[in-house]
């Protein structure tokens, strides 16, 4: 019983993470004029924390840490570095690696 309540409050906290990346995204698109190299890069990225919350392969506290990578990379894209915003987004997609599925599980 208590398992099954650590794992709804964790989907329903990731469920907010990824809500408030995704408004922020929007936002961060409408308000500049981004390279379009970083916002496909970060829906990208967006989209793999999301899969890998749905999927449960990595631990929650890697995925807040590739969260707040996000906004590192947003932070240089705005500032015209888009090399280092792209390795950026880069390295968090290699430090979370590939998604397992849940149907083997």
């Amino acid at each position: 019983m208590r398992a099954q309540s650590i794992v709804r409050n964790w989907k329903s906290a990731l469920g907010g993470v990824t809500l408030a990346l995704s408004a922020a995204l929007t936002a961060w698109g409408a308000a500049s004029s981004i390279a379009p190299v970083c916002a496909a890069r970060d829906l990208d990225v967006i989209t793999s924390i999301e899969q890998h919350g749905m999927a449960q392969d990595v631990a929650p506290d890697r995925l807040a840490h590739a969260a707040m990578a996000v906004f590192a990379a947003r932070e240089a894209c705005e500032a015209g570095r888009t090399e280092k915003a792209v390795a950026l987004y880069d390295g968090i997609i290699g430090s979370l690696g590939s998604i397992v599925s849940q149907r083997g599980r």
